[in-house]
């Protein structure tokens, strides 16, 4: 299998196949955020133990922690937190509203990041960023106005999508020529160490999986976190960083759809949402292609 999702991602169109592959997959957390029973807390702490677990049996992973230096650990430790805070901002607004709120107040991230990038990597402000982040705030809005009894979700939606930009743009400054999966390892370490505290001074049953749980626990940090971040590296190394990021933008739709499926999410939520929906999508893609004409 790996051979052959090697040779696949020798090819552009074969690495293209490798990104939508891991882009769809990253659209399957929010489904197994919803299927898994435990609080956010213990979710996300369990994601990362077991990432963890999984990442460092790559001899990739191994060679790269031992070329990192001290202040490389606690710049990465560092943000690390911030992605734990962005999962666990991510999986309560899934808990406290819905996967199609979560999903959609997330898909903002790209707009959080053409904003906050310029100043993390001293770069100037760009017109068309803040055009794409006019449509976009059109589009918040009129999702706010609609979701009035799930207001809470949207708002910790829209603070994880804050998150993962700023993790996004602090990774992008300070990767360098550093194994990426080290990298992710130290993080999500990091995080790991940083919350299992605050989850071992709660009652045992309420961090303790059922046995349904851990099956889908497992997915999610084999199938929907290790995975889907090999492919990803696989296919960068034939695709354009506009059809990647174009890629990614998608895992929003995908998300929605599986939860329109599975769990009919669509009867319970009006066309004005969606319209908010399409409104936020296309801020987000528009950002992307003038991106690139740029």
């Amino acid at each position: 299998m790996g051979k052959y999702i090697r040779r696949l991602g020798a090819t552009p169109k074969g690495a293209l196949v490798l990104l939508h592959t891991a882009v769809f997959l990253w659209g399957f957390t929010a489904i197994l955020g919803r299927l898994i029973t435990l609080k956010a807390l213990p979710l996300v702490w369990h994601r990362l133990w077991l990432t963890c677990t999984v990442l460092i049996f790559f001899s990739g992973c191994r060679r790269g922690l031992k070329s990192l230096k001290r202040p490389d650990y606690l710049r990465f430790g560092f943000i690390g937190l911030i992605v734990a805070t962005h999962w666990l901002c991510f999986y309560e607004a899934i808990k406290v509203a819905n996967i199609s709120v979560a999903l959609v107040a997330l898909a903002t991230g790209p707009l959080f990041a053409a904003i906050m990038e310029p100043f993390l990597t001293q770069t100037r402000v760009r017109w068309q960023r803040l055009v794409t982040g006019f449509v976009g705030l059109a589009g918040l809005i009129v999702i706010f106005l609609e979701t009035s009894g799930l207001g809470k979700g949207f708002v910790l939606g829209v603070a994880a999508a804050a998150l993962a930009a700023l993790f996004s743009s602090l990774n992008k400054k300070y990767l360098s020529d550093h194994a990426a999966s080290a990298v992710t390892f130290v993080e999500l370490f990091s995080g790991f160490v940083c919350l299992t505290p605050l989850v071992l001074l709660s009652p045992p049953r309420t961090w303790t999986p059922v046995p349904s749980d851990w099956l889908w626990l497992l997915l999610l940090s084999a199938g929907c976190t290790a995975l889907p971040f090999i492919l990803s590296l696989l296919a960068l190394r034939h695709v354009s960083a506009f059809a990647s990021n174009l890629a990614v933008n998608l895992e929003p739709v995908y998300g929605m759809i599986l939860a329109a499926i599975i769990f009919h999410e669509h009867e319970t939520l009006s066309v004005k949402f969606y319209a908010g929906s399409a409104l936020v999508l296309l801020a987000v893609v528009l950002n992307t292609w003038l991106e690139r004409k740029s």
